[in-house]
């Protein structure tokens, strides 16, 4: 599986429990909000915390830190 295929696997999932959340917790039934705040989170998501390339990772402490 390619990085783009793996990315994008990874944003749909995010999506997909991103909506079931918000639709299950806030009790939601506007779907275009739904939709709209759960493309934010993953947006949101991808943009704070990008896919590292060099292999190394990161540690949870750096990131809280």
């Amino acid at each position: 599986m390619s990085k783009d295929d793996w990315a994008k696997k990874e944003k749909r999932e995010l999506f997909c429990k991103a909506v079931n959340s918000i639709m299950m917790n806030e009790n939601k039934e506007d779907i275009v909000d739904v939709l709209k705040t759960a493309k934010t989170i993953v947006d949101t998501a991808f943009k704070n915390y990008p896919d590292n390339t060099d292999g190394k990772g990161e540690q949870i402490e750096d990131i809280i830190n």
